[in-house]
């Protein structure tokens, strides 16, 4: 029921956005959140590890079995998610900028089963232009998201 709930008011609140950049970002923001906190909450009740891979053109939810990461099956809302055209995410963990596009080592946000995560900044913005927003993640697991005021009006 709870993750139904998520899901309309995600869905109405990127209808109520239509063509406004600014407003689609923060909106991709909020919804990246409110995802990233369920995983995390799915991880603690189900005491196992999930992590959202980030890649260059959105962002999936895994679980660890074994040594194997695997997409999440059976949580409608964690599927694969692709952000809108020119819409860029930027991720640094540990104060390091992680690579994207390597398939050697994929860039993962961790969500254990104690609630920690490994400290993370991933920054939202549109291509070109400067981030918008920005998705904070501490050792202690909690996760908050902040408008960036440097950002141009």
């Amino acid at each position: 029921m709870v993750v139904m709930l998520i899901g309309i008011i995600l869905s109405v609140a990127l209808f109520a956005t239509g063509g406004d950049r600014d407003a689609l970002a923060e909106t991709e923001a909020r919804r990246m959140l409110a995802l990233f906190r369920l995983a995390q909450e799915e991880a603690i009740l189900n005491r196992r590890e999930l992590a959202a891979r980030i890649l260059p053109d959105g962002y999936e939810f895994q679980v660890r079995e074994g040594k194997t990461w695997l997409p999440v099956q059976g949580i409608a809302v964690l599927r694969p998610r692709r952000l809108p055209a020119d819409l860029t995410l930027r991720l640094r963990q540990d104060d390091l900028p992680a690579s994207l596009d390597d398939s050697e080592k994929p860039a993962r946000i961790l969500f254990t089963h104690s609630g920690e995560t490994v400290p993370f900044v991933l920054d939202l913005g549109w291509a070109f232009d400067e981030p918008r927003w920005r998705l904070i993640g501490e050792a202690s697991g909690e996760l908050r998201l902040k408008a960036l005021e440097d950002s141009p009006p």
